[in-house]
């Protein structure tokens, strides 16, 4: 194993292990990393199993996962093989506060293979005179789907928000004058009486 793939494989498990040991950790990253974001299929079906758990309102624990990895995944390990792959991740996970970074590297990873897969592809497809649009508008769109992915999770259509904004006010059944509530109903009749 290279020690690119040796790093990896050590982010991986520290992510699996981190979330094991403080299950707090798992909301720090479950906006940022994603099942397809695993290199090793194992881990990827364990980070699998904890965001059933997750999406269950179950706890997450050591038992927890390993009972949904041995009887709710494709993972080929029985239960001693899976013990011992939990138990590995939490070894090698000295603190879950570098969840985040531990991370990174695997989004960050991820994202290297995709690229070199772009590459690749362009590499072997027959480009010419009569499809070199299309493979430039091909690659393009994936390169923007690897480097813009997390900014489309955060980002919000402005016509979407303005419609939220007018259906608040119009569900609201509060009195037009004040339509901006601060949450403090002192301060809120305050400003009521001064409009």
């Amino acid at each position: 194993m290279n020690v690119e793939n040796e790093t990896v494989l050590t982010a991986e498990q520290s992510v699996i292990g981190s979330i094991i040991i403080d299950v707090k950790s798992l909301a720090k990253v479950i906006d940022v990393i994603k099942a397809e974001d695993f290199y090793f299929s194992k881990f990827k079906e364990i980070y699998i199993a904890i965001l059933s758990l997750f999406s269950q309102g179950k706890a997450i624990d050591f038992v927890t996962v390993l009972n949904q990895v041995v009887n709710g995944s494709d993972i080929n390990l029985d239960e001693s093989q899976t013990k011992q792959l939990l138990f590995d991740c939490t070894q090698v996970t000295l603190t879950s506060k570098n969840i985040e970074y531990y991370a990174k590297i695997v989004v960050d990873a991820s994202k290297a293979r995709k690229l070199k897969e772009i590459g690749t592809n362009l590499a072997f497809d027959k480009v010419n005179f009569e499809n070199v649009t299309d493979i430039a508008n091909k690659t393009i769109s994936e390169l923007y789907d690897i480097v813009f992915e997390e900014n489309d999770k955060k980002l919000q259509d402005i016509n979407s928000i303005g419609l939220q904004v007018l259906e608040n006010y119009k569900s609201s059944e509060k009195d037009m004058e004040n339509r901006s509530q601060t949450g403090y109903s002192k301060l809120d009749g305050i400003l009521k009486d001064m409009s």
